[in-house]
């Protein structure tokens, strides 16, 4: 797989958040693994990381790393994407993001997939 702009294919609006193994980005086109966030279990062997969503096609979400990078529209493969465990979000929930001066307290809010063969449910 290599990354794919959103805007080459049908995509909609949708925001949430998500955890990931893999992303890609043009800076990374062949993909990127995961850096596991404080909080979130390795489960499969694998790391995940939590990304920021905006938008959805059939196959992919496009968002941006909650933490590190700061890369926008990294793609990811809803195959590589699980659920937040009930645990994780009451334990990321106890923690703030800072930028500069401005401090947030951390909501997790987990994408719900609204994609279908008609596109936006």
């Amino acid at each position: 797989m290599k990354y794919l702009r959103p805007e080459e294919y049908n995509y909609i609006e949708n925001k949430g958040d998500v955890l990931a193994s893999k992303f890609y980005h043009p800076a990374y086109p062949d993909g990127g693994k995961a850096i596991s966030n404080l909080g979130i279990k390795n489960i499969g062997d694998k790391e995940w990381e939590i990304f920021w969503i905006n938008k959805e096609t059939e196959f992919a979400y496009y968002g941006t790393p909650a933490e590190g990078l700061g890369l926008m529209d990294c793609m990811i493969l809803k195959s590589d994407t699980r659920e937040f465990l009930p645990e994780e979000i009451e334990e990321l929930e106890k923690h703030y993001y800072q930028l500069g001066s401005i401090v947030h307290k951390v909501k997790i809010e987990p994408i719900v997939e609204r994609w279908c063969n008609n596109n936006a449910v």
